[in-house]
């Protein structure tokens, strides 16, 4: 008997193995994929509206910006309150 975890990871695996593939040149992994999409579908955002959501936790979304940031794949700008940045 196939449990609906198992039905799920069935259908999901040919979507996960052709996303990798066509990741791959750009070298980043399918989270940091996940936030390049947000960012374009949903225009820029802090990361705590990234992690609230996603329903992560902040240091989460934090790290994966972060790296992204050094690949020069997105880059923050500083908001009207010197405290809130965005991720674009």
């Amino acid at each position: 008997m196939n449990s609906m975890f198992s039905a799920f990871k069935f259908f999901n695996r040919p979507y996960t193995v052709r996303l990798q593939q066509l990741i791959a040149p750009y070298h980043v992994t399918e989270i940091q994929w996940a936030m390049v999409r947000y960012l374009y579908e949903m225009g820029p955002a802090t990361n705590s509206d990234i992690a609230s959501d996603w329903l992560v936790e902040k240091p989460s979304v934090t790290a994966i910006a972060q790296k992204l940031i050094d690949q020069k794949l997105i880059y923050v700008v500083p908001g009207v309150d010197k405290r809130k940045k965005s991720c674009i």
